[in-house]
């Protein structure tokens, strides 16, 4: 592995005091001296966050200082965020990591860093690539991870006086004079195209403000400046090159007003207790600025989002601003501008109708809990994630004739035949483990299929010596036009086609696609003889990484999988029916998972609830 030396930042807390170190190390030396630091009873967090993510981190930290005050903390950051994070009395021990110690990337470098100590937290991609942030406000899925319970919800920066007051001598020389002339700060885009907003409404707004009496000032990076929105104000790339950046972030104490989109200028506005106007495209407000007390939120109200998309480019608008991002107007962030300065102001969050609509009645349809926040966006369709038990399931109607939504499969549409039977093989592998778990032979079930086909599922059940009765309404012989879905609305049909004393019952990739699932499920249940068996296979939320790039999720296409339950959700639910689960696996070379319980008898049942 190549080594090389680098120079390595160091802020430690003696007292009341911090006192900064530099060393020339190699990697090394460098964790040798880690490995010195790692006393027993030390929290290390590191990871490498944009600066927003380490200001959000800032309350974990006060959290954790409360809580364990005797316990030194350590934070171990990229040389970028080390500025933002200086100075912090929560932090014990500030490192900047060089991210060319070695030829590993940083996130394996900071992974072992984490082995020095006892308690350590690696923060890499908690936001950005953490599915739960966009469940549940983003202060707390960082204090989650550390396993505190946040107080404050408001982010900390602690700039020096001497950073303050050459802010102002700046000021002054550009011909600014803070507490008379009126400052505004803007901050018009972050990392991504998908949070920022368009020059040509950029422009317009700056226009307004100097029409209104205000200095502005723009905070850009070292891309080139707009021609047309760069003649309105002062730009720190332009006027302000000469100051580090935390010089630049003294800028905005002096300011009156804070305009930002999703981005680190917005999260400082709150530490500093300054009036913000908060723009939010593609992030649904309240998982952001929710607990800001002088801040004006303004969501995009669009059909598209929100798409909780973090980083990614716009899924519509590939190459450009997100549509979202475009909703704003100039007109609209000055009537938030003069909104949030009115002395009488409370801060306000704008959702958007979408957002309000789709969430309105709905609970988990495996757990029963109401507690259902966004989850991610595929095509069309929005998938809700249940905060007790991780099921996610899409908005359907509360109605009980909505009985199965059967998928335009592979398989019925005739397509990818060998990748179907292939997945078939895969389960049989499994089910002569079902066989002994059940019965040798001759055990009487019932199949509900309608994702391998009812031939092939047949056929496999037939291979391990089950008599099987199909469900008889034939997907691939009906006569129906081929639609996405075809809906079975008669629960009439379903229920007497079935009998009561099945040994067991089969459902093949059927579970999830039952919309009334309290409606349909209980019946299923009552054809089940006492000790008998349920066997299901389904694609669970357990066999998921990435959610977007889950492949049954792209093949399925818009809105493929109504419900996904988690393996927790399952088992809530299945309890409720009196069904234990007894076996679990992961079906071989699959993204699915098949699951076994059995029927308690129903004096079980009842000393249990009397229990």
């Amino acid at each position: 592995m190549t080594m090389v030396r680098d120079v390595v930042h160091i802020q430690e807390k003696q007292g009341s005091s911090f006192i900064s170190f530099k060393f020339d190390l190699t990697y090394p030396e460098f964790y040798k001296g880690v490995r010195e630091r790692a006393e027993p009873g030390t929290t290390m967090i590191c990871g490498s966050f944009g600066y927003g993510d380490m200001l959000m981190l800032t309350p974990t930290l006060r959290a954790l200082k409360e809580l364990l005050p005797e316990n030194p903390v350590h934070l171990y950051c990229g040389p970028n965020e080390y500025y933002i994070a200086k100075n912090n009395p929560n932090v014990d021990l500030l490192v900047a990591v060089p991210f060319n110690f070695t030829n590993r990337s940083p996130r394996r470098t900071f992974a072992h860093l984490c082995t020095a100590y006892d308690r350590a937290f690696c923060l890499w991609g908690i936001i950005a690539q953490n599915p739960k942030a966009e469940l549940v406000n983003a202060y707390e899925v960082i204090a989650q991870k550390i396993g505190v319970k946040l107080r404050l919800f408001i982010p900390e920066y602690y700039p020096l006086p001497t950073e303050i007051e050459l802010a102002r001598q700046t000021l002054e020389t550009s011909g600014i004079t803070p507490g008379k002339d009126k400052i505004a700060v803007i901050q018009p885009k972050s990392t991504s195209l998908l949070r920022t907003l368009p020059i040509g409404t950029l422009e317009t707004l700056l226009y307004q403000l100097e029409n209104n009496g205000w200095k502005t000032i723009v905070f850009w990076d070292n891309t080139n400046l707009p021609e047309k929105a760069s003649r309105f104000g002062y730009w720190t790339s332009r006027d302000f090159q000469h100051l580090t950046l935390r010089e630049l972030l003294a800028l905005v104490t002096f300011s009156n007003i804070v305009i930002a989109t999703d981005s680190m200028i917005s999260h400082l506005a709150a530490a500093m207790n300054i009036p913000s106007v908060l723009l939010y495209g593609p992030i649904q407000a309240t998982l952001r600025s929710l607990h800001f007390p002088k801040a004006y939120s303004l969501q995009a109200d669009v059909t598209c989002g929100p798409c909780f998309q973090h980083g990614n480019r716009c899924a519509i608008q590939k190459n450009g601003i997100s549509p979202c991002m475009r909703r704003f107007s100039a007109e609209s962030i000055m009537n938030a501008v003069n909104s949030v300065l009115s002395p009488n102001y409370h801060p306000i969050i704008q959702e958007s109708s979408n957002f309000k609509l789709e969430l309105e009645g709905m609970k988990c349809r495996m757990c029963g809990c109401e507690a259902m926040m966004p989850y991610v966006r595929k095509k069309d369709t929005l998938y809700f994630k249940c905060a007790k038990c991780d099921t996610v399931q899409t908005h359907t109607p509360n109605s009980g004739q909505d009985i199965f939504v059967l998928p335009k499969h592979q398989f019925i549409a005739g397509q990818n035949k060998k990748t179907i039977r292939y997945a078939a093989k895969t389960l049989m592998i499994l089910l002569p483990t079902v066989r002994k778990l059940v019965y040798n032979n001759g055990c009487r079930s019932l199949l509900l299929d309608f994702g391998y086909g009812e031939a092939l599922a047949c056929k496999m059940l037939k291979a391990i010596n089950f008599d099987v009765e199909i469900f008889e309404s034939d997907p691939i012989q009906s006569q129906q036009p081929q639609t996405q879905y075809k809906h079975w609305t008669d629960l009439d049909q379903l229920i007497s086609s079935m009998k009561n004393g099945y040994d067991a019952i089969t459902m093949l990739n059927s579970l999830q696609y039952i919309m009334a699932m309290d409606v349909v499920f209980p019946k299923i249940v009552n054809c089940l003889k006492a000790n008998g068996w349920l066997i299901l296979t389904l694609f669970s939320m357990d066999n998921i990484v990435y959610f977007r790039h889950t492949p049954i999720i792209e093949a399925e296409g818009s809105g493929g999988i109504p419900l996904i339950p988690s393996e927790t959700g399952l088992d809530i639910f299945m309890a409720r029916f009196g069904l234990r689960r007894i076996w679990f696996s992961k079906i071989p070379k699959q993204t699915s998972s098949l699951f076994v319980y059995q029927k308690e008898e129903q004096n079980v049942i009842e000393k249990k609830t009397r229990i």
